[in-house]
């Protein structure tokens, strides 16, 4: 059987001291592991396809009613950033989670190293309570003395980032060899090889590094699986129905988390602008393309999303009566090439090896067939809209930055009237322009050609495919992010714009957004109440070989040896940003009232119902 790329048939072990190889391009079953540990053949399901865009909107709110009943129009869209982008995403969720309106949120949309967090948390199972998850944090700058800066955090997710993946994956590429313990990745400069140590080289090993210590935690890195809705729900049941038979397993999403979206990047492999990359999401109902793209050059690509245990399949034979088009909500009979597990999708959402520089350079391969066969990332793909279209088949599954580099695109196509954004760009916005230093410009239209000049897009198709919003609104936001990281105030904005129609990212136009957004930062009140040994810390010069707490946190690099005290400064710095960057009423305007947990899943006093934030 083939591979989805990924190899989570031979995922990093914990038992005994040998390390465990990762061999590219292997027949799934070559390597010696246990039957949890392997992806599972596909069978002939009959699952659910929604045609998308469409006037009745996205499915989860039908299918999953106590989603819109318990929720707000809310959602949070959280930018990648490699490891950085993980942490200081969950310093964003530590921050909502203690105000007590996490529970408020409708939907979290996770990009890239965003991903990272929101997927443990969209898929938490019931045994963990929620509170273990995010631990006692945030505890506050006066808190964080060199001792606490090194408290492991056992059983919260931060422990897991402190253990896991901060480790040294050079962009130039990584050897195929991931140690015991899974926390070093050995890396080498032999991308374009056969070979790498003697062993094939496989891309798989950049992000089985990366996912495997934040999910395995949690019981969810689980190769043989199909995502589904909560446990109780219809969705749950026809993924249980559906795949049992196969011996294959269903993640449920959590309940009382919000929706989580994880959002990749596929490649199209079609003449024209217009159709070199689109957003595939990835969800517990469904996954696909709900952007209509019928007239691309080629044949139609998305136009619907079908139920998550049909993905990864070819499309169906045939249709009734001859039909090439499937109609919204049929239910059609396909045989996925292997199910398609959660591991896989954030692997391939945080991993971009393709999309990176070097495939320019011939160090990458170029097409689907190429990728797989280096043990790289995709997946077999159909248009609901044509099941006959030349553009189906196996295609590159990546980082999803180039399409929608925050998750605000996927939340603006659901129509969310309230999104927070928590960006994790690695510089400081006082001294750079966002437009050379960051791909969310393109929101404006107002991307620059520097800030793609190692990524293999160009930036006038990433403007046109994400520009939302008037590009007269773009400078006095700029300016009064600036404005605050020049004076040492956390930089936050709340706006309130009008949106425009985009149909290359999906997004209907002729409605208001509100957003909240906030930035790394580096406030000047953040400083001055850390204990006066860690304050020094974050005066001093950044070292050569480790990413620690520095002047330069959390102006981090997107992947290298972050030390724990680094990891847990910029998670308690994007907590207090967001706890701090906006008065008490705006916060309880916005994200609504405290809702309290139900006992175990991390009832706690909050913000929201007092008359100030948290310090």
């Amino acid at each position: 059987q083939p591979r989805l790329g990924l190899c989570l048939c031979c995922p990093p072990s914990n038992a005994g001291r040998r390390s465990r190889r990762f061999s590219g391009g292997g027949a799934m079953g070559t390597c010696a592991s246990s039957e949890s540990e392997r992806l599972i053949p596909g069978i002939e399901v009959s699952p659910r396809v929604w045609r998308l865009p469409s006037s009745k909107g996205f499915p989860e709110l039908e299918e999953l009613p106590d989603l819109a009943a318990s929720t707000l129009d809310l959602g949070v869209a959280i930018q990648g950033g490699g490891i950085r982008g993980g942490i200081i995403g969950y310093g964003a969720l530590v921050a909502l989670e203690r105000l007590g309106v996490l529970q408020n949120v409708r939907y979290m949309a996770g990009v890239s190293g965003s991903a990272l967090p929101v997927a443990p948390l969209g898929y938490l199972p019931e045994k963990f309570p929620v509170e273990a998850f995010f631990g006692p944090l945030p505890t506050g700058p006066k808190a964080l003395t060199a001792e606490e800066l090194k408290n492991p955090l056992e059983g919260s997710f931060a422990s897991s980032l402190f253990l896991g993946p901060a480790t040294d994956m050079a962009k130039r590429g990584v050897c195929s060899l991931v140690c015991q313990d899974t926390r070093y990745l050995f890396s080498c400069g032999n991308v374009g090889a056969a070979t790498c140590c003697g062993q094939p080289f496989a891309l798989h090993a950049y992000t089985a590094a990366l996912v495997y210590p934040l999910l395995n935690p949690w019981d969810l890195y689980v190769a043989g699986s199909v995502m589904s809705g909560p446990i109780g729900s219809e969705s749950y049941k026809r993924a249980v129905d559906a795949v049992s038979p196969a011996g294959c397993k269903v993640t449920p999403m959590r309940r009382s988390v919000p929706f989580p979206i994880i959002v990749n990047s596929r490649l199209i492999e079609a003449d024209g602008h217009d159709s070199s990359w689109c957003a595939y999401e990835a969800t517990p109902l469904y996954c696909g393309t709900p952007v209509d793209f019928s007239s691309a050059p080629g044949g139609a690509v998305g136009c619907g999303v079908v139920e998550s245990f049909g993905a990864g399949s070819p499309p169906p034979a045939s249709l009734p009566g001859g039909r090439r088009a499937v109609e919204d909500g049929e239910q059609v009979k396909v045989k996925p090439t292997t199910f398609t597990p959660l591991p896989f999708m954030v692997g391939s959402s945080a991993g971009d090896m393709f999309t990176y520089s070097m495939w320019q350079t011939s160090c990458l391969p170029y097409s689907a067939a190429q990728n797989v066969a280096m043990g790289g990332n995709a997946l077999p793909v159909w248009s609901p809209a044509d099941i006959a279209s030349k553009n189906n088949g196996l295609r590159v599954l990546e980082d999803g930055g180039p399409c929608d580099c925050c998750g605000l695109l996927a939340l603006l196509r659901r129509r969310a009237k309230r999104i927070f954004v928590q960006c994790c760009d690695g510089y400081d916005i006082a001294r750079v322009d966002p437009g050379t230093g960051s791909w969310w410009s393109a929101y404006w239209g107002q991307a620059k050609e520097e800030s793609l000049a190692k990524y293999a897009q160009n930036v006038a198709d990433m403007n046109r495919h994400a520009q939302v919003f008037d590009a007269k609104y773009y400078e006095p936001f700029i300016h009064e992010l600036k404005k605050k990281a020049k004076a040492g105030l956390p930089v936050t904005a709340e706006l309130k714009l009008p949106v425009m129609e985009n149909r290359f990212c999906g997004v209907e136009g002729g409605w208001e957004v509100h957003l909240l957004w906030t930035m790394p930062c580096r406030p000047a009140a953040f400083i001055d109440a850390l204990p006066e040994a860690t304050k020094q810390r974050m005066l001093q010069d950044p070292g050569k070989n480790t990413i620690d707490v520095s002047n330069e946190t959390p102006f981090t690099a997107s992947f290298g040896s972050y030390t724990m005290d680094v990891t847990r400064m910029e998670i308690e710095l994007a907590a207090w940003t967001l706890l701090n960057g906006f008065p008490a009423t705006t916060l309880r305007d916005f994200f609504g009232s405290a809702t309290p947990r139900k006992k175990g899943e991390g009832e706690q006093e909050s913000p929201c119902n007092t008359p100030s934030t948290a310090a």
